[in-house]
């Protein structure tokens, strides 16, 4: 793992977080924009942020990356991928179900970590679902995409208990320039308690909650989630190549 985390660490100063762009609105349910429009961050309504990042995952097919999410099931495997923000991960299951397309990975999958996005530790339950109830996915098919993975994001905050906090949808995307992973963070839309909605805490986490979103999910945070999801995956790439005995890539 040496080398890996030698070219994870050449890359920390790379990272060049995009310029916030304002929207009213806008649709995220349609599974087209989820290969599109890569790289920004985009505060939608003044409500929530939309941050989207595109990672070089050239020679890493859906398999890989199947195979890799139903072995990563330690927290030794998970500080490994990412050694820097990963602290903790294990996976749970919370429901058992087939997924509407075979493109759907890890769903009724619980994963609890403990990682860090910017400088601030998160203990987060993450639900792997299926996003394509409901919407035509097989059309991305045919324009390469091999795997989606995605999950509703629980934040574990004191005194509050467990938050909603947002979703996000990873797919990858293999055609002839190579392998692609479109990954789409939606933070901060529909927050709300979800273990005591009736106890004193979230009553003052409603009432305030402008207050809150707007220092928890400040654009700061957002460029904060763009270099995590940047590195993250960037690692996840080389290791996904080394792991596999593929082709090492510029």
């Amino acid at each position: 793992s040496s080398g890996i985390n030698a070219e994870y660490g050449r890359i920390l100063g790379e990272v060049q977080v995009p310029k916030a762009v304002q929207q009213e609105e806008a649709d995220y349910e349609d599974p087209q924009s989820w290969i599109l429009n890569g790289n920004s961050i985009t505060k939608v309504g003044g409500n929530y942020w939309y941050v989207a990042v595109d990672t070089d995952m050239s020679g890493i097919s859906g398999d890989m990356l199947r195979s890799w999410f139903e072995t990563v099931n330690c927290s030794d495997m998970y500080r490994w991928w990412h050694p820097k923000d990963h602290s903790y991960g294990v996976w749970l299951t919370y429901d058992s179900y087939e997924a509407s397309t075979s493109l759907v990975a890890r769903q009724g999958k619980i994963h609890r970590v403990k990682e860090k996005i910017g400088r601030k530790m998160h203990k987060l339950d993450i639900f792997f679902h299926d996003p394509c109830v409901g919407k035509d996915c097989e059309v991305l098919k045919a324009q390469g995409v091999e795997l989606i993975l995605s999950g509703r994001v629980h934040a574990h905050l004191t005194p509050i208990g467990r938050v909603y906090a947002g979703f996000f949808i990873h797919t990858l995307r293999v055609d002839d320039a190579g392998s692609t992973l479109h990954s789409r963070f939606t933070m901060g839309k529909n927050v709300h308690c979800l273990d005591h909605p009736n106890s004193w805490a979230c009553s003052l986490f409603d009432t305030f909650q402008w207050f809150i979103k707007k220092v928890m999910l400040s654009e700061k945070n957002a460029g904060a989630m763009f270099i995590h999801c940047r590195e993250e995956m960037f690692t996840l790439g080389r290791l996904l190549a080394k792991l596999n005995n593929v082709s090492s890539r510029d």
